[in-house]
């Protein structure tokens, strides 16, 4: 009993590391933290035509992530919203 114990135990831990490997490739592969604004901006109006998916831009004033077709640049800073309407400013 306790060797099936032990088996059962690996085996799930296997699992969650492979897991884990595998979602922080993903993360890798689908980072744009290293990406200055002209790319961006670039992807603003992509859409990926076997997913619909819409690329997602990083509010330069609040720091909210939101859809690139809502997003607007103001003085080459992507917002939200205007930058003296910004609803989720950083203090």
């Amino acid at each position: 009993m306790g060797k099936i114990l032990m088996w059962l135990v690996a085996a799930i831990a296997g699992f969650f590391f492979y897991k884990a490997v595998k979602a922080r490739k993903n993360a890798d592969e689908n980072s744009n933290g290293s990406r200055g604004m002209e790319d961006q901006n670039a992807d603003k109006s992509r859409l990926d035509g076997k997913s619909k998916t819409e690329a997602m831009v990083l509010c330069g004033v609040c720091g909210v992530h939101l859809p690139a077709s809502e997003s607007m640049t103001v003085n080459n800073v992507i917002s939200c919203s205007t930058l003296n309407a910004c609803s989720n400013k950083r203090s």
